[in-house]
């Protein structure tokens, strides 16, 4: 990944990791980390579709957006938050179907989370509109934004085929068929 912090797979509830998989000693050594992050990467980090569930499981307040546009949406499936009593929330990062950046992109999460401390996890079909994403949240102020890479459906098998190597689905965690 290139120099890229890249978070710890495993999620341990309550535990502060730093990024080499040792405890932070406390919630200042953790801010302060975290704000690195973002400074040095443009966003807090990038973590597997596994770890994103299971931090969204353990954080009462973390919110999964899913960047993705509508006709992918329709045609993929989206993931299935509710066995932990939440929902993806659903915004476009880019528009179907010029592709351009939403202009509204900020605005539309700024009404769907106006807290920004609150962490967000975001995810497009394969890790790239997210990861622009993310930067773009962390720039407006919400310091807890990480791109789930390989997003919903993953990179592509020598087939060109999605979402059997990696990703959302092939991480086995449930998702809605549309």
């Amino acid at each position: 990944m290139g120099g890229k912090l890249f978070l710890l797979p495993e999620f341990r509830q309550n535990a502060r990791l730093r990024p080499e998989g040792k405890r932070f000693e406390n919630q200042m050594e953790s801010r302060v980390a975290t704000q690195r992050a973002v400074m040095e990467l443009g966003y807090a980090g990038d973590v597997t579709p596994r770890y994103a569930w299971d931090a969204l499981h353990a954080r009462d307040a973390a919110q999964f957006i899913d960047v993705r546009t509508p006709p992918e949406w329709s045609f993929s499936g989206t993931p299935d938050l509710t066995s932990i009593g939440k929902r993806a929330i659903l915004i476009s990062y880019k528009l179907y179907p010029e592709m351009s950046v939403n202009p509204d992109f900020l605005a539309q999460l700024e009404r769907a989370v106006p807290d920004k401390t609150t962490p967000l996890y975001f995810m497009c079909r394969g890790g790239v509109r997210s990861l622009d994403a993310a930067k773009l949240a962390a720039s407006a102020g919400w310091l807890h934004s990480y791109n789930v890479t390989s997003g919903f459906d993953g990179t592509a098998n020598e087939k060109r085929q999605r979402g059997l190597t990696d990703g959302w689905r092939a991480s086995g965690l449930p998702w809605i068929h549309p």
